[in-house]
Formats: C-alpha cells, structure tokens, sequence
C-alpha cells in the first residue's frame, strides 16, 4: 500500500513537471487520413498577420498554413497568444477539432522579425542625400550633430525619403521629415535634424574699404571661409566687383554680399560722349550728349548733337556709345 502511494505521488510531480499542452485526437477509424497541427512555444513572422502556418508544423492539410491567427507584434516586439484563442481561431474558420489532432503549449510566443535603422545608419542615409542635392562641392561640406530615433521596420524591400524643402539651400541646421516605405507601402514617419557647415573659396577683402570707393583688383581676393551662416548672395567671382562702389565701410577679411556695393554708372546724364554708327562699309562719329545714367553694356538716351535728334545707344564705355543703323 505504502509502495503504491509512492508511485501515485511520482506519476504527480511527473505531470506537474511536463510541459502543458493540449492534444485534441481523431477517432481511430479516420488515422489514415490523419491531419496534424504542431504548434510551437516561439516562432517568428516576417509579415503583418500571424498565420497558422507560421507557428505550426502541419501535416495532412496545407491549406490550415493559411489561417490568421492574428496581427503580428510591432517590429522588435513579441505578442501572446492563449491556447484558447487560437482553438477558438481554428472553429472560427469551420475546422472540424474532431478530425484534427492538435498539440499547443498553454502559451505561444509570437516575435516579429525586423529591419533596425539605428541612427548611424539614417545618418549616411541623409549624407548621402545631401551629398546629392546640395549646390556645394563635397570636398567644402561638413554635415555634423545628427539626431534621429532609431526606426523598427517589418522585413522587406526598404524604401526611404526625405522630405527637405523645396527651397532648402543645405546650409547651416537642417529639420526634416524621414518617411520609410517596405514593399511600396507606407510604414512610418520620423523627424531628422542636422548641421550642414560649408567652407567654401569666396571673395573677400584684402584691405579695409571705405564707403564709396570704387572696388579695384588689388582690392578683393580669393579665400576659402566657413559660410555656413551667410546670407546666400555671397560672391565668388572676383571680376564681378571690379569698377563697383562699396556702400558701406568693409573691414579687410571680410566676406563679401551683393548687396554691399552699388554699381557705378558709365555714363551720367549731361557727359559729353562719341556716337558711332558702323556697317562693314562704313563708320560715322558724331558728337552727343547723355540724356540718363547707365553702366557699361547697358542701353542709354543720347542727343545727336549734329542733328538735334534723340536716339538710343549701347554704352561701350565711358566715352563712346554706339547707335544702331
């Protein structure tokens, strides 16, 4: 008796200590068309929906392989489900538990496979892009202090844009949406900043320039500054200053803008100049008289001295302007 006991306690702790799982037979007659579901403790899905497929080994009935358990977890995620959710699943969709020979744990463990965009990777991402888009020369250009989250996404073909501006002129912080596609659809949305530094060769002073002076070659010259925090009408051709007006004193060093200079006219209303009329055959030079103000190359009202009429001509230089015949 006592013996006997000692038996019934081990067959006890021997259950107790089994993994739990439920088993759902067919009746003896229908073993030879047996169909079999195996669920395991832990699977992985790669995409939205938990099939049965995906947790289980089934045989005698492909077809099961289709039934949705249920949503996948987010990226990086694990979802539970119940043993009894999953029976309830199988009724759901017209499966006779009757025929069906089932083995699942208590508790199935679900895990998403992903794609992980850590931050080092969306920041050659967007250097990259920059990189493309950007008016600069790579070799000018640092881009530095990059914050983004890290992004999660379900396995697949991985499409990501970014969405700067259209008027972005790649200077200086930078904020912008990242949006991330898998497979052509949609999945999230994140936001980047940034700091774009650019160094690049533009004009500047070679000496202080008072207002009003007129700007000379040995006046500017070339230098490679940070102009990250310029405003963008920045020189960088040293001959476009030349014969110009400063507007306002310039320290020497300094970076120089458009807007800093005045251009100084050619020709001034009552300056004596040469008009010339010129064909392949001929050349006529009459004096005249500026009538406007006008720089070189531009057009200008002029009075035909040696006819009294007014006429319009191309400003070739202080002195001659030139008159269509």
């Amino acid at each position: 008796m006592k013996q006997k006991a000692i038996y019934t306690l081990f067959a006890v702790m021997l259950a107790l200590l089994a993994p739990t799982v439920t088993v759902i037979p067919v009746d003896a007659g229908e073993k030879s068309a047996q169909v079999s579901v195996h669920i395991q403790e832990i699977s992985t899905v790669t995409h939205e929906n938990v099939l049965l497929g995906d947790i289980a080994r089934i045989t005698g009935n492909k077809e099961l392989s289709e039934i949705v358990i249920g949503r996948a977890p987010f990226p990086g995620h694990d979802r539970i489900f119940r043993k009894g959710q999953i029976i309830t699943r199988l009724k759901q969709h017209d499966v006779d538990l009757e025929k069906v020979r089932i083995v699942c744990p208590d508790i199935v463990t679900v895990l998403s496979d992903y794609n992980e965009y850590c931050s080092e990777k969306l920041a050659r991402l967007a250097r990259d892009y920059v990189f493309k888009n950007m008016p600069w020369q790579q070799e000018w250009v640092r881009i530095e202090d990059f914050f983004a989250k890290k992004v999660m996404l379900p396995k697949g073909n991985v499409n990501v844009r970014f969405s700067f501006h259209k008027d972005e002129d790649f200077l200086g912080r930078f904020n912008t949406e990242v949006f991330f596609y898998v497979d052509g659809h949609f999945k999230k949305k994140i936001r980047m900043t940034g700091n774009i530094i650019v160094k690049a060769p533009v004009t500047v002073c070679s000496r202080d320039i008072a207002r009003n002076e007129v700007i000379t070659a040995q006046d500017v010259r070339i230098q490679t500054k940070d102009i990250t925090y310029e405003s963008r009408d920045y020189i960088l051709d040293t001959e476009a200053l030349l014969g110009k007006k400063s507007r306002i004193n310039i320290s020497a060093g300094t970076v120089l803008h458009e807007d800093m200079f005045k251009t100084v006219p050619a020709v001034q209303r009552g300056d004596m100049v040469t008009l010339v009329v010129e064909t392949d055959s001929f050349k006529i030079t009459v004096p005249g008289m500026v009538l406007e103000n006008a720089c070189s190359g531009g057009q200008v009202w002029v009075k035909n001295l040696a006819s009294n009429n007014k006429v319009c001509g191309l400003v070739r230089n202080s002195k001659v302007i030139t008159v269509g015949f």
